[in-house]
């Protein structure tokens, strides 16, 4: 049996060979430098569509994945796509990251976010469990994107980064810090000043070369 990617006929038993991991929707093979998702015959409820996939194809972003080639039975059936490989490491890495860089890797999931809204996507899944960390940090697994008729593309934005601060952020921060329950409350404290953006009141807080760590200890103290 064979698959088509970017017109290119490949044996899925050879891909096969090249298996990384798999989800809930899909199997992941490595395939050349990118990452190979197919879906599971299983899972037809909750997998992108055709046309979402194709769209989402077009869009440029620096720290969400979305689908760069799509792929094809040999009968042209819409059986998954292509996204950028990553070779990553535990998230809890970030702890460690200069709370700098940190700032700077979440503005760019911000604007990322901005661009999604403008192009009229509303963005889930955006959980600590579909992130991945090689220095920077990226989100993958855009199985529930939609595009969705909307006339303000003001609200959408709202949405989406409320969803991408309160289901991703503000998740991710205690997790690899490894706040204690009182720092967590102080955290969340912390987090009800903040706007849209956590990064603005962050960059206002920083001290010298601290890490992630250092930095929401000091703050939550």
């Amino acid at each position: 049996m064979k698959m088509l990617i970017d017109n290119k006929s490949l044996n899925i038993a050879d891909i096969e060979k090249h298996y990384i991991d798999e989800g809930t929707e899909v199997v992941v093979y490595k395939y050349n430098d990118m990452a190979l998702k197919i879906y599971k015959d299983y899972c037809r409820k909750q997998r992108l569509d055709l046309d979402t996939a194709k769209e989402l194809s077009k869009i440029d972003t620096s720290r969400i994945l979305l689908p760069r080639n799509i792929v094809y039975t040999e009968n042209g059936e819409f059986i998954g796509y292509t996204t950028e490989f990553i070779n990553s490491c535990s998230i809890d890495n970030i702890s460690y990251m200069n709370v700098r860089d940190f700032i700077e890797e979440l503005e760019l999931l911000y604007a990322d976010t901005d661009k999604l809204s403008n192009y009229g996507i509303s963005m889930e899944d955006l959980y600590v469990m579909n992130m991945i960390y090689d220095g920077r940090i990226i989100l993958h697994d855009p199985g529930s994107y939609n595009f969705v008729a909307s006339n303000s593309r003001r609200f959408l934005k709202s949405e989406n980064l409320e969803l991408l601060n309160t289901e991703f952020i503000y998740n991710l921060i205690p997790r690899v810090v490894k706040l204690t329950s009182k720092e967590k409350k102080n955290f969340d404290r912390y987090c009800s000043y903040c706007d849209d953006y956590i990064t603005d009141l962050m960059r206002c807080d920083v001290v010298g070369n601290e890490s992630v760590k250092t930095f929401f200890k000091r703050i939550t103290k």
